[in-house]
């Protein structure tokens, strides 16, 4: 994947924000509060130190690549990878992100809502706040069910960045 091809996809997320939904409806709004999301694809891109170097790879579990460029491996082929999110509380003002890996390891963060719309919500969140070298941004859209997440990583040895599209239920 370029460099530019890259810088065009988070550019794109940050700044269109597509969508995901939820299935347990809101009672004001009448779309979901809480979505049940599953990752389809997946494209990321860092730097590393020591090699001072670019590495990036795709996954897919789809047979059409979902990005114009080639598919490295299969989702399930990284058992670290996170494979499902859980969104809830989308009607609220700090959603909660449970996100749980191929590995059946879970997470769970509280988020922020950056922005509101009728039929869709933007959120962040980060880890550890110890840490804090990951954070993520998610578009999700409650009434088409669908969800882009894009998140940003500072580490000892990388720094880099993914997206991650999403179906949901």
């Amino acid at each position: 994947m370029s460099k530019a091809y890259f810088g065009f996809v988070l550019g794109a997320v940050i700044m269109s924000l597509t969508s995901v939904e939820v299935s347990v409806l809101d009672a004001a709004d009448g779309h979901p509060a809480t979505l049940v999301c599953s990752v389809n694809a997946t494209a990321s891109r860092g730097y590393v130190f020591n090699d001072k170097s670019w590495r990036g790879v795709i996954l897919s579990n789809s047979p059409n690549p979902p990005f114009e460029v080639s598919v490295a491996g299969k989702l399930g082929s990284q058992p670290d990878r996170s494979v499902e999110r859980v969104f809830s509380g989308l009607d609220t003002e700090t959603p909660k992100v449970r996100q749980i890996q191929q590995n059946k390891k879970a997470a769970e963060f509280e988020a922020t809502v950056v922005n509101r719309r009728s039929t869709s919500v933007v959120i962040v969140w980060h880890n550890n706040p110890a840490m804090a070298n990951w954070a993520w941004l998610a578009q999700i859209d409650r009434s088409r069910r669908v969800a882009i997440v894009t998140s940003v990583y500072d580490g000892w040895t990388y720094t880099g960045g993914e997206v991650e599209t999403m179906d949901c239920r």
